[in-house]
């Protein structure tokens, strides 16, 4: 007797969970939504439990915590470059707690540190803000970067002889490609550094303009004339014949000199 043809679909959705390809073109083997799930490597699924305090733990309490408040953690590799240690930095409502991974359970790791992200605060920002908005945290060099919508970026510093640690602000800084109006042409040599002049200075160069121009002469007085890289004649540093400022270390030397310098570097 003939046998009825069927459709018959084979997924095992070994590429995990997909979400930005479109739905025409979609992956085979993937899965387009997950919901309290952990994937394998071998496509296969088992149900994520839920959570509960670990065994002989009494929970740790946080002051002015309320539902409202941003419960947020990151796992800091090597504080301090000390490969045997690992820490668990937990933001809690406006403070960052940090616990010794290695602790069990892990409340009696807590550190005799933490950070307190209200002293850490933008200066229009609210305390309200600072404790319902989560920060981001990355380790390197062992150090912790923390930046974060409402608070200044700053680092945490752990030393591991002292079991201490220190926070200092990160002062983010950006290149002015434009500059500002100081009223001079690009290829002007100026006898008189104004501060526009100046800020326009600082934005092409990392030499500072306050040691030495980059014609050779100190800001305010005579430029340079007469030669390239500042050897000529005039009243700045490098205006006599043969010499030159050295933008790397801040001194004059002669100019050959210089050169030899410069070839080995």
């Amino acid at each position: 007797m003939p046998r009825g043809q069927k459709d018959k679909l084979y997924r095992n959705f070994s590429k995990g969970l997909i979400t930005e390809a479109g739905f025409l073109t979609y992956p085979e083997d993937s899965s387009t939504d997950e919901l309290n799930t952990i994937i394998y490597r071998k496509g296969n699924r088992s149900r994520r439990l839920g959570m509960d305090f670990e065994p002989g733990s009494d929970g740790f309490a946080a002051e002015n915590f309320t539902s409202a408040s941003t419960v947020n953690e990151y796992f800091w590799r090597s504080p301090g470059n000390k490969s045997s240690l690992n820490l668990i930095a937990v933001q809690i409502d406006t403070h960052i707690f940090f616990f010794d991974a290695s602790v069990t359970p892990l409340e009696d790791g807590n550190k005799d540190f933490a950070v307190d992200l209200t002293e850490l605060k933008a200066p229009a920002a609210t305390v309200d803000q600072v404790r319902t908005s989560p920060v981001s945290m990355a380790g390197g060099k062992g150090y912790l970067f923390v930046a974060g919508e409402f608070i200044d970026p700053f680092i945490v510093n752990y030393d591991p002889v002292t079991d201490t640690a220190g926070v200092t602000r990160i002062h983010v800084m950006i290149r002015d490609f434009d500059g500002v109006n100081d009223g001079l042409p690009n290829d002007a040599e100026p006898g008189f550094l104004s501060n526009e002049h100046l800020y326009n200075l600082r934005n092409q160069g990392w030499v500072p303009p306050g040691s030495s121009s980059v014609q050779g002469s100190l800001p305010g007085a005579e430029p340079a004339t007469g030669g390239t890289d500042g050897a000529g004649t005039g009243d700045g540093v490098g205006g006599s014949s043969g010499t030159y400022y050295d933008p790397y270390n801040g001194s004059v030397t002669d100019e050959q000199r210089w050169l030899e310098e410069r070839d080995s570097r």
